[in-house]
């Protein structure tokens, strides 16, 4: 159970936020493999610091 403190923040709404389902099924997302900042960013005008 959450703590009430976030209960009392989140206000009206903690309800519906925290029962929240997720209606996009895990096999419709594509995640970024190991060498994604490099196979998408290299080129792209950002400093090397920006990309490390």
């Amino acid at each position: 159970m959450p703590s009430k403190t976030i209960i009392d923040l989140l206000g009206d709404k903690a309800e519906s936020i925290l029962n929240h389902k997720c209606k996009i099924d895990k096999s419709q997302i594509t995640l970024p493999s190991p060498t994604h900042v490099d196979d998408i960013w290299t080129y792209s005008n950002r400093n090397n610091r920006v990309l490390q």
